[in-house]
């Protein structure tokens, strides 16, 4: 049985050990987990990005860098994929947030606060809604 629920997933964002964050280079990793007793069932499509996902990325002075959110997608008949997580499962993509800041010349030196929130309106029987992530911190090097 599965819940899909936002109190049954848990929605986490980190950064990629090792890596080196420029403006041009911005790789995160978003994990989904199964936080209910039972599992919970996803849509097994995350791009593009826009439409799953929106992020939310501000300068240590408190200056938001803006990113593009929302849109629709079509999916052709039988192309719907799922997943589903059982209880403390997790699934992990990587994205690189730096392919979708549309003036990346905004992404200078310095710390960043970055979160995500995964919306999905898609699909049947799965989870449907949004749920957000806690924010991590990044330094942004000089490119």
């Amino acid at each position: 049985m599965t819940e899909n629920t936002p109190s049954s997933l848990r929605v986490s964002v980190f950064a990629i050990e090792g890596a080196v964050y420029t403006r041009d280079n911005i790789p995160l990793r978003i994990v989904f987990e199964s936080t209910g007793e039972g599992g919970i069932r996803l849509l097994r499509h995350f791009e593009p990005l826009p439409v799953f996902f929106a992020f939310r990325i501000v300068r240590e002075d408190g200056t938001p860098i803006g990113i593009p959110g929302a849109g629709k997608i079509d999916f052709r008949e039988g192309s719907i994929r799922y997943l589903v997580l059982n209880s403390r499962e997790t699934f992990g993509i990587l994205v690189d947030l730096a392919e979708i800041i549309p003036s990346p010349e905004d992404v200078t030196e310095g710390d960043y606060e970055i979160s995500v929130t995964y919306h999905n309106q898609y699909g049947e029987d799965c989870f449907r809604g949004k749920i957000g992530s806690d924010p991590i911190n990044v330094k942004i090097a000089a490119p």
